[in-house]
């Protein structure tokens, strides 16, 4: 069997298990809602929430931070987010 019939075969086995896809977008859901943290923000939230460019609220957030006030989260995809350091 050549390798074209075996990714031939694959897709359409693929193509014809709707079931199995549907399964896997309902598990990614549930991944990607547990990797954002529920109380955080990041500096893209920060930035749209005061109206900043994206470099003066990358400015303020490390300036937060350096204060102890907000501490890293956590990371999803590019983004690192914050929340408040209770006291």
């Amino acid at each position: 069997m050549t390798q074209t019939v075996k990714v031939k075969e694959a897709i359409e086995n693929a193509q014809g298990n709707d079931d199995l896809w549907n399964q896997l977008d309902e598990a990614m859901k549930e991944v990607a809602a547990r990797e954002v943290p529920p109380n955080g923000f990041c500096s893209r939230d920060y930035q749209q929430h005061y109206h900043l460019s994206k470099s003066q609220s990358q400015y303020k957030i490390r300036k937060l931070r350096e204060a102890g006030k907000v501490e890293p989260l956590g990371r999803f995809g590019n983004a690192t987010y914050y929340g408040l350091v209770k006291p």
